[in-house]
Formats: C-alpha cells, sequence, structure tokens
C-alpha cells in the first residue's frame, strides 16, 4: 500500500484546497463591538506573532521541514492558549495534528484534529473551514487504513459541503476520497468509476490561476487511477494513467515527493509487461530522484550531518581513551562486581528482614483490629438484645398507665420520663453501632441525601437484621408501619423489588 501512503503524505503536505471554501476569522461572540475593541488593544501583537507563526509553521509542513513545524507548533499552541484566541487555537491545533500523522502516531493525530473541530462546532457556524476539519480526519484514518471511521467522517464532509453550497469542484476532492477508501477496500471498480469521472471534470477545468491547485491535484487523481489499474494486473492501462501523472507532475513542478513513487510503479508495470530494459531505466531515474529527496546528501540534512559527524569524532576520541585504559577497566570492574554482589546481597537481605517485620506488625495489628471488632460486634448484638427488651418494656409500661391512670396528675410527668429513657436507650445504641459501623451513616447520606433522621435508624436496625416486629417494638409503632416505612425508604432509593435490603445494607 506505498501508494496509499504517499497520496496521505501529500495531502497532509499540502493545505488542503478545501479550506478555501471559506473561514470565520472570528467566533460568532467577536460581533460585540466591545468585545472587539478589548480583544484588539490587548492582544494585538500576540495575534500577529501567532499569524506569522502558523504561515511560518505551514511553510515548514510544506517544505519538509517537520521538526521546526513541530517545535514552532507547541510554541503556537502555548501563546494561543494565553490569548484565547479561538481562531488560532483551532489552526495550530489542526497543524499539530497533520504533523502527528506525519510522523504516524495516529492516537495523537485525531486527539489534536479532534481538538480543532471541537472547537470550530462550539465558536463557529458551519462553514468550508469544517469541511477541511472532518477532511483532515478522513485522511488520517484513511492513512492507517481505518476505512470505516474514515467513511464515517467523509458523509459528514458531504452533509456540511451540501449544507453550505459548495460548487462542483470542492466535491471533487471528497468523491476523490471516496475512491481512496474504495481502493483500499480492494473495490478496483468502484474507486476506477469514480476516479474517472472527477479526473475528466479537473482536466475539463479553465488553465487559470483560480484553478492552478486543482489541476496539479490531477497527479493524484492519476496516481489513484494507476492503482486501482494496477492491482487487477491490467499493467498497460496503469502505466498510461501514471505517465500522465508524471506529465502534470512536471508542468505545474509540484508532487514532487511522487515523482520518484510514480517512477518506480511505472517501472513495475513495464517489468510486468516485459521490457526489462525500459522497466530498469526507470527505476533508476526513480533511484536517483529518491537520492536527491531522502538522502544525506540533501540540503535539508545538512545539519544532521554536522550532529552526525561530531558524533562520530566524540566517538573515535572514546574509542583511543577505552583502549588506553582498557587493563586498568578491566581489574577495577572485577572488583566492582565483587563488591556490587556483596552489597546487594546485603541489601536483599535487609529488605526482606524489613518486609517480614512488617508482615509481622501489620499482622498483628490486624489480628488486634479483628478481635476488636468481635468483641464490638459481641456487645452491640448483646446491647441490640437488650435494647430490645427495654423498649417493649417501656411501651408495656407507657400504655398501662395510658390505660389505668388517664386523668393522674403524675401520669404526664412519668410518661415524660419514659420518653427521655427510651431516646437515652436509642442514643446508646446508636453509639455502640456507629463504633462497629463507622461509615455506614456518611455512606449511605453520600448515595441517598434524601433519607431523614428516621429513615437511618430504620436504615441501621435493617444492617443489623432486625425483624420488622422487633423494629416495631423499638420504635413502638405496628409492624405494618415498619413496612410501610421501609417500602417508602425503597422508593426514596430508587431500589428496585428484587433487591434485599437487608443485604444492601449490609455491603455498605
Amino acid at each position: 500500500m506505498l501508494a496509499i501512503k504517499i497520496h496521505i503524505i501529500l495531502i497532509l503536505l499540502l493545505s488542503t484546497p478545501l479550506s478555501s471554501l471559506g473561514e470565520n476569522k472570528y467566533p460568532k461572540h467577536i460581533d460585540n463591538p466591545i468585545f472587539t475593541q478589548s480583544i484588539i488593544n490587548k492582544n494585538i501583537d500576540n495575534l500577529e506573532i501567532l499569524d506569522s507563526l502558523i504561515k511560518k509553521i505551514e511553510s515548514q509542513r510544506i517544505n519538509q521541514l517537520f521538526y521546526q513545524a513541530y517545535d514552532n507548533a507547541w510554541q503556537a499552541l502555548s501563546l494561543a492558549d494565553k490569548t484565547k484566541s479561538y481562531t488560532h487555537l483551532k489552526k495550530v491545533n489542526e497543524n499539530i495534528g497533520l504533523l502527528y500523522s506525519i510522523f504516524g502516531q495516529r492516537k495523537e493525530a485525531v486527539l489534536f484534529l479532534q481538538k480543532a473541530l471541537e472547537i470550530h462546532k462550539k465558536h463557529y457556524t458551519p462553514n468550508g473551514d469544517l469541511v477541511s476539519l472532518y477532511f483532515n480526519i478522513v485522511v488520517v484514518h484513511n492513512q492507517f487504513l481505518n476505512t470505516s471511521l474514515a467513511d464515517t467522517y467523509l458523509d459528514s464532509c458531504f452533509t456540511v459541503a451540501h449544507t453550505i453550497n459548495a460548487d462542483s469542484v470542492k466535491l471533487g476532492y471528497l468523491h476523490a476520497e471516496k475512491a481512496h477508501i474504495h481502493l483500499i477496500n480492494k473495490d478496483y471498480v468502484k474507486s476506477q468509476q469514480i476516479l474517472l469521472r472527477i479526473v475528466k471534470q479537473f482536466e475539463n477545468l479553465p488553465n487559470i490561476d483560480k484553478h492552478k491547485k486543482d489541476k496539479a491535484y490531477l497527479v493524484i487523481l492519476y496516481n489513484l487511477l494507476g492503482d486501482t489499474y494496477a492491482w487487477p494486473g491490467q499493467h498497460k492501462e496503469a502505466s498510461i494513467a501514471y505517465d500522465k501523472g508524471l506529465q502534470i507532475l512536471k508542468k505545474y513542478n509540484t508532487h514532487k515527493v511522487l515523482e520518484a513513487d510514480l517512477l518506480f510503479k511505472k517501472s513495475k508495470m513495464f517489468y510486468a509487461l516485459k521490457n526489462e530494459r525500459l522497466a530498469y531505466n526507470i527505476l533508476l531515474d526513480s533511484k536517483l530522484i529518491y537520492d536527491s529527496l531522502f538522502s544525506m546528501k540533501s540540503t535539508r540534512n545538512l545539519e544532521l550531518i554536522k550532529i552526525r559527524d561530531k558524533y562520530q569524532e566524540d566517538i573515535i576520541n572514546k574509542d583511543l581513551l577505552l583502549s588506553k585504559q582498557a587493563t586498568e577497566l578491566l581489574t577495577k570492574q572485577k572488583q566492582i562486581l565483587i563488591i556490587s554482589t556483596i552489597a546487594i546481597i546485603l541489601i536483599v537481605v535487609v529488605i526482606l528482614m524489613l518486609l517480614v517485620k512488617r508482615i509481622k506488625t501489620q499482622g498483628i495489628k490486624f489480628k488486634e483490629q479483628e478481635e476488636s471488632l468481635s468483641t464490638k460486634n459481641k456487645e452491640l448484638a448483646s446491647y441490640s438484645l437488650q435494647f430490645i427488651e427495654k423498649e417493649k418494656q417501656l411501651q408495656d409500661l407507657a400504655e398501662y398507665i395510658r390505660s389505668n391512670f388517664p386523668k393522674s396528675k403524675h401520669s404526664s410527668k412519668v410518661l415524660k420520663d419514659i420518653e427521655k429513657d427510651r431516646s437515652a436507650y436509642w442514643e446508646e445504641f446508636n453509639r455502640r453501632f456507629i463504633a462497629v459501623n463507622q461509615t455506614f451513616y456518611s455512606n449511605l447520606s453520600e448515595k441517598h441525601p434524601d433519607l431523614t433522621s428516621t429513615d437511618l435508624k430504620h436504615c441501621a436496625l435493617l444492617k443489623l437484621n432486625f425483624s420488622a416486629k422487633e423494629a416495631a417494638d423499638i420504635f413502638g409503632i405496628s409492624a405494618a408501619s415498619v413496612h410501610t416505612t421501609r417500602y417508602r425508604i425503597r422508593k426514596k432509593m430508587n431500589l428496585d423489588r428484587n433487591v434485599n435490603l437487608v443485604n444492601y445494607f449490609a455491603s455498605l
């Protein structure tokens, strides 16, 4: 799939033609004159610097100075964050995404391109720039052969393009990428049908400056068209398509990266057609171009050559120094090895001893905590039984007084004292309950903040598996009232009828 990768890189290197569909220079709310004046007065210098930086980044990307572009992009991102200029933030994120895709970093590329897309959606109205942003994501997914996602984003491209009434030329770029998806999926017939139509459309464009980039794009179209012939074995037709691509490349002096690839594929076609001599000569031409573009003799790599030469010089000097000290170093290394071995053994022994000691200490603490918890559980269980019994006695006593001494002067005072005793018993019960279940109330209130203090009491008794009758004795109400309260609590907590309340509270 070399052709596919070359095609992807070319699209990423060049300024996307779709961006000319239109671009909002400022967000929607910039129409506010007060806001606009504030931005102009405060950030004019930074915005001018950002404009200059972005142009520089795009120029470096097109001219394959990727590392310089990458460094400048991060400086631009920092400055754009400070100025809060959404236009520049969008552009910088888009450029970083494209650079990551050129470096083969799919995850990072998609992340930054998505950021640019989100900024546009949030702060701008749909326009041609949105098509361009979607289109870049399509290209990246095609780069990594993820045609399913590429197709999804391409559908979004078409939707927005139709919304803004994009012309047929701009739609042609989208159809070309659709053909590209079919090519990756090895549906050569569909891909070929689309490409033939678009090639004819672009060939018929007038030779004016407005369509210069569009006419130059025919190099990529013929490259893809040639692949649709080459893969099924139609070598002659593929060779013709590649040759047309080369002719356009020379005419417009563009897409130099693709020239070597077109020659290489043309050579393969002639070889398949049994014209070995011509295939060999074309292959040599391809190699010369590859060497001029990518070899260490390229002027683009002069800085790397200097670094490499300095590095080699340092290596030679170090080798000379090491050769003089070889005998001495060998003796020292043996000594160091012995000392290191002893030291490592001692360290391991000390670490093991500390671990054993720590495990023992933790074991003792755990056992103590377990014993303490067991004791508290026993105390709570014992007190719970006493609590139920005392509550029953106090309730019976209160009923007896109400029935037999309804008009007695002392009845009211005695009944108040009984109620105080019941409150005191509940507070003591609650104290012991919290000692065993320290986080129960906090966890319950955090998950279900609508529960009242009475609800929490019922929940505590449910955690201890109190029956409805036992709870009724404690609260001085009927068992039916307890069931009603528990039903209301279940509704407040939005628990399904199949959830056992006792088990649920036991888990908190």
